[in-house]
């Protein structure tokens, strides 16, 4: 008999659910990127129990004049927002306009002469070019934003280069030299072809990033040598990531949304606390939450994203421009041991606001409780109802007839507000103005017994105040020295930027060969007194002082670096005006010597000192219509 051949067994499977098949290498990468998220995770868990301790959330609240408890009455709470009123005292004397930027050569690696005379005008035309950006970018708007943040938590700025990327028509074709010949890849001697995409729309940007999206590591101590890596939340649109060609194909693929648009989260939220029968079913997440992360001690960055296991962009070298990190941070409150989170003032001034809230509404509220109540006795007339009645709501001119000739109506007496809250409310005014500005008893009027105490009192205000503009500044020259080293790293056309500093207004020619590498090391500072208000009164003052100083002692005047100095001390920058004062004291010295044959000598100096007081009037004028050039109308 014969045997009946086999059939073979198909077995069809669903392209979808077959299994899919990596390499050890993206093994590995998606190892590396879980545990990535794992510590991205654990900082956040760290960045949270400090948000708690301080209560972050609440801080925001008073700002805003949220402060009423949920279980008084609006009619019964008054709220004085005085962390409001304290931010918006402080905010500009710590930043009221943009200070001068200074790039100086301070070590050079060559030590003839003209290799650092070519140095120091590099410096002098990429300063120029500094302060050109720094209005261009809008640097006060984003500065003062970020002194702001530090009162809450902490400001961070980050200063990086953009571009947008189109095709290539010459992709994939051999780069040539100016000499027409293929440019070879040093390694594999193959000619290098032309990218797929160009850049364009290059621009350098200084973005504000708010403290609630930048995460330090979880082992992270208080100053930057002690940090490890730092992170940037950065939330787009799933649609928008996932078409963004900087990030890898395969990761895009991958991609996924992990969370809720605000607005949309807000109304779910807000018709479940309705209880709608009609409501809609939680919205489904449409934002990618990615996180762009620098390793500080390998010197690398990366992309990753919440919803995916492959690198956006995988760990690489910097860009260009880039060192270490492209954030400045600034932090205003008292560092703390072994985190990278300080305390932030306003933390501490919560307590204090919400007591004298409540004191003061107590003061309100008893103001106005109806102030007249009455004892009466019913036997003293024929219809004690309507007597009542008419005692309670009766107009001005109301008889009560009584069948007795004794007091039949007694007032009751409202009870009296203790003087003790009068006292509370002063002494939580007090508590509120040292925790803000220190112990400053001048403000609170009281406790100082001699004129020397009140300097005493003075002096340590302002060494508060400096010590905070200090940090400000040095967070301004750090945006400064980034920006420079961005610049440095992406130019590529030649430039002419017009500049208002203290030489006046002028056009500087600003080359890409301006920037090549020295051999040496810049320095990056700010012009102090510039940063600081500009008041009209308080500069006429300052004018009139140094005139005085130069009356009584003209020799300052003959020497120009002496008379920078000077000037400087006053708060006077006007380059222009220091040099044309140097000139008419050089003139005038020379002028006396021939004025004064008769006498054989140069002059006394009190007579010099009356020529260079009228001298500097005249002077005064010039250099007063310069300012007005520079800063606007006084």
């Amino acid at each position: 008999m014969a045997q009946a051949k086999k059939k073979k067994a198909t077995i069809k499977t669903d392209p979808k659910k077959e299994k899919e098949i990596i390499t050890d290498d993206q093994r590995e990468e998606r190892e590396e990127v879980k545990l990535w998220l794992q510590k991205v995770e654990a900082a956040k868990k760290v960045k949270q129990a400090w948000r708690d301790l301080f209560r972050i959330d609440l801080a925001y609240d008073y700002r805003d004049g949220k402060q009423r408890p949920a279980d008084i009455p609006a009619d019964e709470w008054f709220t004085i927002n005085k962390v409001f009123a304290n931010l918006v005292a402080e905010l500009p004397s710590l930043y009221s306009q943009d200070p001068y930027f200074y790039i100086k050569l301070e070590k050079s690696y060559s030590v003839n002469p003209m290799d650092i005379a070519m140095f120091e005008t590099r410096g002098k035309i990429r300063q120029s070019m500094l302060n050109y950006l720094k209005k261009e970018l809008e640097l006060k708007v984003k500065a003062r934003t970020n002194i702001l943040d530090a009162y809450f938590q902490f400001g961070v700025t980050k200063t990086h280069f953009s571009a947008d990327m189109t095709d290539n028509p010459d992709a994939d074709k051999p780069m040539l030299d100016d000499n027409e010949n293929y440019l070879l890849d040093e390694k594999t001697g193959t000619p290098i072809t032309q990218p797929q995409k160009l850049p364009v729309n290059e621009a350098y940007k200084i973005t504000r990033v708010h403290p609630d999206d930048f995460l330090f590591d979880a082992d992270a101590g208080p100053l930057e040598d002690e940090w490890t890596w730092i992170a940037q939340r950065i939330r787009r649109p799933l649609k928008d990531a996932k078409e963004d060609e900087r990030y890898s194909e395969s990761a895009r693929e991958r991609l996924k949304a992990t969370e809720v648009e605000n607005d949309q989260a807000e109304k779910s939220a807000k018709q479940r606390k309705k209880g709608s029968a009609y409501s809609e079913k939680d919205p489904e997440p449409t934002i990618a939450v990615i996180w762009e992360l620098y390793h500080l001690k390998k010197k690398e960055w990366m992309v990753l994203s919440e919803g995916s296991d492959e690198y956006l962009i995988a760990p690489g070298p910097l860009p260009k421009g880039t060192e270490l990190h492209p954030y400045g941070v600034l932090r205003l409150g008292l560092l703390r041991d072994n985190s990278p989170y300080p305390i932030p003032p306003v933390s501490q001034w919560l307590d204090p606001q919400k007591s004298y809230c409540e004191v003061r509404s107590k003061l309100m509220t008893h103001r106005k409780r109806f102030n007249r109540k009455y004892e009466m006795y019913d036997g003293a007339f024929n219809d004690p109802d309507k007597a009542a009645g008419d005692l309670e709501s009766g107009g001005d001119g109301t008889i009560l007839r009584k069948n007795t000739p004794a007091q039949s109506v007694f007032p009751i007496l409202d009870a009296q507000l203790d003087q003790n809250h009068i006292q509370e409310l002063i002494l939580l005014r007090n508590d509120f103005e040292e925790l803000a500005t220190g112990a400053n008893q001048q403000g609170a009027g009281a406790g100082i017994d001699s004129a020397t105490e009140a300097g005493i009192v003075e002096k340590r205000i302002s060494m508060r105040e400096g010590d905070k503009l200090g940090m400000v500044l040095e967070f301004v020259t750090v945006i400064g020295r980034k920006l420079d080293q961005l610049v440095e790293g992406n130019i590529t056309k030649d430039h002419a930027v017009k500049v208002d500093g203290p030489e006046g207004e002028y056009w500087e020619l600003v080359r890409s060969d301006d920037y090549k590498e020295i051999s040496g090391e810049f320095g990056y500072s700010v012009n102090v007194g510039q940063a600081m208000p500009q008041i009209p009164e308080l500069e006429r003052a300052q004018w009139m002082s140094f005139l005085q100083l130069l009356g009584s002692a003209p020799q300052i005047a003959l020497s120009k670096l002496l008379l920078k100095r000077t000037a400087e001390m006053f708060h006077l920058y006007d380059q222009t005006m220091i040099d044309e004062m140097n000139n008419i004291a050089m003139k005038m010295m020379g002028g006396g010597g021939a004025a004064s044959g008769q006498g054989g000598g140069v002059g006394s100096l009190p007579g010099v000192a009356d020529l260079m007081t009228s001298a500097m009037s005249k002077t005064g004028g010039a250099a007063t219509g310069i300012n007005n050039i520079r800063g606007g109308q006084q």
